[in-house]
């Protein structure tokens, strides 16, 4: 995993879905002020920190295009995309964070062109690195969001890992078991994760990813459930740990 320590001044953030963006919506009141096709930057200022956030849509695709926006038209220095998550891991509760140390393609196979399933293009390991200082900055945040959070959070705990990505809801044994089997590290999965680190690799931008596990990925997969717990819990843990990130006093960067 990769370091870059340096003064950090506009953070670009990823999001999904509505539902997981609704709290910042509601503390920022959020206004477009930069209008790009469907997908507008909402710019705030949180502690003097410049935050442009991007609601990209579901999916790798729609990932990468939002990525590809923010880095082009808000010029920002890093990355996060943030949202809810499958957990793949067993130690992995409802509740629980997966903030990024890397994080790959699980449903990428191009061999026999390259040497396994998940590499990329021109690359020869199917991990793509994060920033190792972004991570640990983001994941202290999320921990003091905790200390103070609502009741669902008590007993949650955070994980540095490894972020599998595809455009596939996981809601098998099988699914997940075949996963694992890509990179057996590997914490949780999400829909968009992959696709923009691997803009930002290929841009040279520092990224992380803070996940809010909404599930299990397996056979009791519930929609309505990830999609009230997305909207209420993970919305509120997403907009708390940056607004602590941002503060002044959070030596954030």
């Amino acid at each position: 995993m990769k370091s870059t320590p340096k003064t950090y001044k506009r953070l670009g953030v990823v999001i999904a879905m509505d539902h997981e963006i609704q709290n910042l919506v509601t503390r920022h009141g959020l206004a477009s002020v930069r209008g790009i096709r469907s997908a507008d930057i909402w710019e705030v200022s949180i502690g003097g920190l410049a935050v442009g956030f991007i609601n990209s849509g579901i999916g790798k695709v729609n990932a990468a295009v939002a990525t590809t926006r923010l880095i082009d038209k808000f010029a920002c220095d890093h990355i996060l995309v943030a949202g809810v998550s499958g957990a793949l891991h067993d130690d992995l509760n409802i509740g629980d964070v997966v903030v990024a140390t890397g994080a790959f393609q699980h449903d990428f196979d191009l061999r026999p062109l390259a040497l396994a399933k998940g590499v990329l293009p021109g690359h020869t390991q199917v991990v793509i690195d994060g920033d190792s200082h972004l991570c640990d900055r983001i994941a202290t945040a999320v921990e003091l969001a905790l200390q103070g959070s609502q009741d669902q959070f008590r007993n949650a705990k955070i994980v540095k890992g490894i972020v599998a990505s595809g455009d596939k809801i996981i809601s098998s044994e099988s699914d997940k078991s075949n996963i694992s089997a890509i990179v057996p590290e590997v914490q949780c999965v999400d829909m968009e994760t992959g696709a923009v680190a691997q803009i930002c690799q290929r841009e040279n931008i520092s990224w992380t990813a803070l996940r809010v596990m909404s599930d299990a990925a397996d056979s009791n997969f519930s929609i309505a459930d990830v999609l009230a717990f997305a909207q209420n819990e993970a919305s509120w843990l997403i907009a708390e740990a940056l607004e602590i990130l941002a503060s002044p006093n959070s030596n954030r960067f």
